[in-house]
């Protein structure tokens, strides 16, 4: 067992090893942190943090970090580096991400989390997710992660993000580039907000219920489908593009100044557009179809229509109608 009561120098290396004990009790900052052993603290009533990262190399932590009943311990993530967490963590302290990645493939890499605490990114950092897990953690990021390859980052498997989204300053950036990826936790914060996917995307968590983005940009590429299965609510414009389709699973509202579907949309479920609303990118193959039983269309502003609609219950445009790149066709009860 190590005890630290000062500090290491800052460029320290350590390695855990398996069966042994780093305990930290003092505000640490060392150069990077591998092996599979314990990190823990002595010290109660207090947190400490590890800082980590900053010889700028990469390493991988597979053992257990952890508080010590009172005694709290946060990590903070510094330099160019990957530090990838493998273990099941216990702590409960922050995790603040000021530079490189953390890769996490477990869903308690990040620890637990006590009241008011959680994971952030700060601009120019990226938490990036591995493994087919379900992460609960509380996040709150900013910017566009490293060289605008995303804050929150998805890079393989299928994945489920479970915990609430604060977006801080700097237009956050979610990103996916490889995996079938869900988002079921609740976004707010008054940014913009990007999301971009290489396959299927579910948005199943509200967005802008209690403190709405500035604007949300949603694109799948490939052949991704966005299953947009939330309310949306922003003070601005919304936009979504799928390469496959856009479905939702249930009735729906979305509020903005101006929302604009660029795919085809489907579901057995009723649409409500509270502002302007812009349906399909007028190439002609993009159609509006809404199923079910009764299942209206209502738009509050003005539409512009590059897709042909159907509903199996009424619809309803309250403003001005434009009719964009050819004739249009709407099939409804009304």
């Amino acid at each position: 067992t190590l005890t630290v009561s000062g500090t290491l120098a800052d460029t320290t290396a350590v390695t855990v090893s398996s069966g042994a004990t780093y305990n930290v009790n003092a505000n640490d900052t060392i150069g990077s942190l591998a092996g599979a052993g314990t990190v823990s603290t002595t010290s109660t009533g207090v947190t400490r943090t590890l800082t980590s990262g900053g010889d700028n190399t990469s390493t991988t932590f597979s053992g257990v970090i952890q508080d010590n009943g009172t005694g709290l311990l946060a990590l903070t993530k510094s330099g160019s580096g990957t530090l990838t967490l493998s273990g099941i963590n216990t702590y409960t302290g922050t995790t603040a991400l000021t530079a490189g990645t953390i890769a996490i493939s477990n869903s308690s890499a990040l620890g637990g989390y006590a009241s008011g605490q959680g994971t952030t990114i700060t601009s120019g950092a990226a938490l990036s997710i591995s493994g087919g897990i379900t992460v609960a953690e509380p996040i709150t990021i900013a910017g566009t992660g490293i060289s605008n390859g995303g804050a929150l980052v998805f890079t393989a498997d299928n994945n489920t993000y479970s915990g609430a989204i604060t977006l801080a300053a700097s237009t956050p950036l979610i990103k996916s580039t490889g995996g079938q990826q869900t988002i079921s936790g609740a976004i707010n914060g008054a940014q913009a907000l990007t999301i971009t996917s290489t396959d299927n995307l579910t948005l199943s968590g509200t967005i802008g219920a209690t403190a709405p983005p500035t604007s949300v940009s949603v694109t799948t590429t490939g052949s991704g489908v966005l299953a947009l299965n939330a309310n949306v609510s922003t003070s601005g414009t919304q936009d979504y593009t799928a390469a496959g389709n856009i479905t939702i699973n249930a009735d729906r509202t979305l509020t903005g100044t101006t929302i604009t579907t660029n795919s085809a949309l489907s579901g057995a479920y009723a649409l409500a557009i509270t502002g302007n609303a812009i349906f399909g990118d007028g190439t002609g193959t993009d159609t509006i179809t809404l199923s079910g039983t009764s299942k209206n269309l209502s738009v509050s502003g003005t539409t512009t229509l590059k897709a042909d609609i159907t509903t199996s219950g009424t619809q309803t445009y309250t403003g001005a109608v434009t009719l964009s790149g050819g004739d249009r066709t709407l099939t409804g009860s009304t």
